[in-house]
Order: C-alpha cells, then structure tokens, then sequence
C-alpha cells in the first residue's frame, strides 16, 4: 500500500486535516534522513493537490503538514500568484538593466524575446489580480 492509501485509511486526508509527522514517516515507510524521504513525501504532496487540496508546512513541526480548508485556499492561492508576479517583475527589471550590447544579433534577439514574455505575463498577471477574473 502506498502512503497515500495508508493515510487515507486513516482518514487522514480531508481539508483542515493536519497529518502528524509520526503517521507521515509510519506512511511513507522510510525515516527522514533517508534520502529518498523527501522525494516521497513531495509525491506525497502532489497527489494530494491532484485531488484539489493545498498543502502547507508551515506552523507545523517536525514532518508534520496540513491539508487547507477549502475556506483557505482562494487566499492561498491569490498569495502564490501574487508572490510569481512580483518575481517575475523582478526577472523583467534585471533583463531590462541587462547591458545587451555585447551580445550577438541572435542573441539579442533571444534577450528581448524573453524580456516581453515576461513583462506580457506580468502585465497579464496583474490584471487578473485586479479584476479577481482569470481568463
């Protein structure tokens, strides 16, 4: 059985759930200094989300997790698009500042391409978080 089984036989995997890291390492079968460990618990993670659910660590100890509340994912995920936005803002910013001049025409070229994607998919971004509507 998989961990992710062994936790949901536990009914361990709802919304508001909070998974102990003891069931987490008993789930996964290996001990956390175990290399492997943290490449399974990420597999872990992501079927999780597959099923609609973000996960968080965060105010939880050791190898513990929490599912979000359903209540609690719109605010989550509003934060997550804006924290890509402002990096990606950043990435447009440090190409722009970019002395390109020394590179070659093709080059160049590949620079400023990446440039205005970037800038599009902030300007894209932005929008919807201003209008609360994603296209």
């Amino acid at each position: 059985m998989n961990s992710f089984d062994v936790l949901a036989k536990e009914n361990l995997i709802f919304p508001g759930s909070i998974v102990p890291g003891k069931k987490l390492i008993e789930a996964l079968g290996i001990k956390p200094e175990d290399k492997r460990f943290w490449c399974k618990k990420l597999e872990l993670f992501e079927r999780i989300q597959l099923l609609g659910y973000f996960v968080t660590e965060r105010n939880c100890e050791d190898n513990s997790f929490r599912i979000l509340n359903i209540s609690e994912m719109a605010d989550y995920a509003l934060g997550r698009l804006e924290r890509n936005m402002h990096s990606n803002e950043k990435t447009t910013l440090i190409l722009k500042a970019a002395d390109i001049n020394c590179l070659s025409e093709e080059n160049q070229k590949r620079h400023n391409f990446a440039m205005i994607k970037c800038a599009r998919c902030t300007s894209l971004m932005a929008g919807e978080l201003l209008s609360g509507i994603i296209i």
